[in-house]
């Protein structure tokens, strides 16, 4: 016989902006861990070390870096202070923060994406999503199996969708096959992403396809924007680029369930030191449903474990 909370899983987002925060200044793991901490509990800033981590979890961790010269990546380290699992995958083999763009330079990260839980990691797979014009990235999910204490077998995707918002027509088509691959799945699968996307398009693709949103609430953009299209002679005069402090206008971070799945908190987490606010939802999983339609994603072979 189950235990209330047994099937009851706290997922999570948090774009860590290849680990700056929106100042552009680098972050350690002990600060990456606060907002972790943060982003899982809803927990205020300053009360992470008296904050006790959910009975289970899944974290989506976007904007990953993975340095190419044998130092550990911000997800291992996370995992270690943590004592939890974590799977990495590499979008594009070599990118540039500064440049923010994929380049042909072996010394320069892999970016990608990362995920952490608590729970025991069945499998993983990537799905692809498809490429944009204009962004050099194939987009790929990438996917975990795990089973709540209750015995309860999910799937969790995290991904980052183009970011050339400008191009919602290429955008929409990679939503459309994330919101796609969760509904084809044999279980309940769950996604956190950095959708690029805004949120009543992502309402209404998941709504048509058995998938709700399961957060609310702008997340973008945090910290200082750059003022465009000021005359050059501004820019000299103030030395660099002058800017606002820039107040979230839109939800591009999204946690998308089954239909079917209570959501029994949900939270848009400031704070996350990021230019994004992270997300939050504790998501009751349910049984999981024959629905005539297998998987058959490709197994990656840039997926990293840890234990």
């Amino acid at each position: 016989m189950e235990a209330d909370g047994d099937s009851d899983v706290t997922f999570g987002e948090l774009n860590i902006r290849y680990g700056f925060n929106a100042g552009n200044e680098p972050r350690d793991v002990a600060e990456l861990g606060d907002a972790v901490v943060r982003v899982l509990t809803n927990a205020s800033k300053g009360a992470e070390s008296s904050t006790e981590l959910p009975g289970q979890w899944a974290l989506a961790l976007t904007e990953h870096l993975t340095p190419k010269d044998g130092t550990a990546s911000i997800a291992e380290q996370l995992a270690e202070r943590f004592g939890c699992n974590y799977r990495a995958l590499e979008l594009t083999e070599h990118y540039s923060p500064k440049l923010g763009s994929a380049v042909d330079d072996r010394t320069q990260p892999g970016y990608g994406v990362a995920i952490l839980t608590n729970l025991p990691i069945e499998e993983d797979t990537k799905h692809p999503f498809g490429e944009a014009p204009g962004d050099p990235i194939e987009r790929h999910g990438l996917q975990i199996r795990l089973r709540t204490q209750s015995g309860r077998p999910f799937n969790f995707i995290a991904t980052q969708l183009t970011p050339l918002i400008w191009k919602p027509r290429h955008g929409y088509r990679q939503l459309l096959a994330m919101v796609s691959a969760q509904r084809k799945s044999d279980i309940p699968t769950i996604s956190a992403s950095d959708a690029n996307q805004f949120g009543f398009v992502v309402e209404s693709t998941a709504k048509r396809r058995g998938q709700k949103r399961a957060v609310k609430g702008r997340t973008w953009p945090i910290g200082r924007m750059f003022i465009p299209g000021l005359p050059q002679f501004v820019v000299k005069l103030a030395g660099k680029p002058p800017s606002l402090p820039a107040l979230p206008v839109a939800q591009l971070d999204h946690i998308l369930v089954p239909a079917e799945a209570q959501v029994l908190e949900a939270n848009v987490v400031t704070n996350s030191g990021s230019d994004h606010h992270g997300v939050r939802a504790v998501v009751r999983i349910p049984h999981a449903q024959e629905s005539g339609h297998p998987q058959t994603p490709q197994r990656s072979r840039k997926v990293r474990a840890m234990g």
